[in-house]
């Protein structure tokens, strides 16, 4: 997976798959939300 942009709490990443010849087979992307460990 290759991350495209990181913000404190928003990451994008990207994620290609390959078969055995080097084609690529999969593409796909995600916004993932980081949650901060809750401190008292």
């Amino acid at each position: 997976a290759t991350v495209f942009k990181r913000g404190r709490t928003l990451v994008f990443v990207d994620c290609t798959v390959k078969d055995d010849t080097g084609k690529y087979i999969s593409k796909s992307s995600a916004t993932l939300m980081i949650i901060p460990p809750k401190t008292d």
